[in-house]
C-alpha cells in the first residue's frame, strides 16, 4: 500500500475444512469467532500506534506494528468467497465488502437482502440498496460460440482448477440449487446451472449479466481470470 500510494485492497476469509485446523490442534467450531478477532486486531494495528489486545484466542500488550498502511483510516476490506446469508450479515455490520460466490438468482437476491438489512440495522449511510457495497465472483468465458466457450472453461480454472484443487475443499457446494439434495456433480453443468460460469458469445454474456444485475446488482463484479494454464 506504501509502495503504490494506495489503492491496496485487503482480501480476508475463513478456511472450510475441519483437518486444516486438526493440524495445528484448533477447534473447527470456533474459526469464524478466531477469524473475526484476528481481523479485529490487525485493523487495530492499521489505525493505532501502540496496540495492546486482551481477547478469547489473542492476548499482548503495547505492540508496535509498523509502517502503516498508505490508505486512511486504512485499505479496503474484502471478505472472499462468501456463501451464506450469516457472513453477509457480518459484513455488512463490519463494513467489509463481502464477494459472494453464491449466485443462484433466487440465493444472490436473498443474499443482498440479507446484508442491506444488517447494513440498515448498523446505521451505514452508504448502502442505500439490496447490493450497494458487495461483490459477485463469477468466471466468464467468451468465444464464438457456447461450445467453444466451454472447451476453454474446461480447460481453465472452472474444469481443470476445480476437479484438480477446489472441488476438494469443499467449494461445489456453492452451486447447490434451491431445493438441491446429494452431491453437486463437479461439473461445468453445475457452475452453468447456478449461474457462476458465464461461457458463450459477447451477447450471451452481456444477457447473463443483465441477469445478474437484476437478481442482486453488486457493486462489484469480481471476474475470476487465470493467466491461460492448462493441463
Amino acid at each position: 500500500d506504501r509502495l503504490s500510494h494506495g489503492p491496496l485492497e485487503f482480501g480476508t476469509g475463513t478456511w472450510v475444512l475441519a483437518h486444516e485446523f486438526i493440524r495445528w490442534n484448533l477447534a473447527f467450531a470456533d474459526r469464524h469467532e478466531r477469524s473475526a478477532e484476528a481481523l479485529k486486531i490487525i485493523v487495530q494495528a492499521w489505525m493505532e500506534d501502540t496496540v495492546t489486545y486482551q481477547g478469547k484466542y489473542w492476548q499482548f500488550d503495547e505492540a508496535l506494528p509498523t509502517p502503516k498502511p498508505y490508505q486512511k483510516p486504512h485499505p479496503k476490506l474484502f471478505q472472499a468467497f462468501s456463501l451464506s446469508e450469516a457472513t453477509a450479515r457480518w459484513c455488512a455490520r463490519e463494513q467489509i465488502t463481502p464477494v459472494m460466490i453464491v449466485s443462484h438468482p433466487e440465493a444472490a437476491r436473498r443474499n443482498a437482502q440479507a446484508h442491506f438489512e444488517a447494513a440498515q440495522q448498523a446505521g451505514r449511510s452508504d448502502v442505500t440498496e439490496p447490493g450497494n457495497d458487495m461483490g459477485g465472483l463469477r468466471q466468464i468465458y467468451i468465444a464464438n460460440s457456447r461450445q467453444e466457450a466451454l472447451e476453454l472453461a474446461d480447460k481453465g480454472i472452472p474444469g481443470y482448477g476445480w476437479r484438480t484443487f477446489w472441488g476438494h475443499h469443499g467449494f461445489y457446494e456453492a452451486f447447490r440449487l434451491p431445493g438441491q439434495e446429494g452431491e453437486i456433480p463437479w461439473t461445468l453443468e453445475s457452475m452453468e446451472r447456478a449461474h457462476y460460469l458465464y461461457a458463450g458469445t459477447v451477447d450471451d454474456i452481456k444477457r447473463k449479466l443483465a441477469e445478474m444485475i437484476q437478481a442482486c446488482n453488486p457493486s462489484y463484479l469480481v471476474w475470476w481470470i487465470e493467466q491461460g494454464f492448462s493441463p
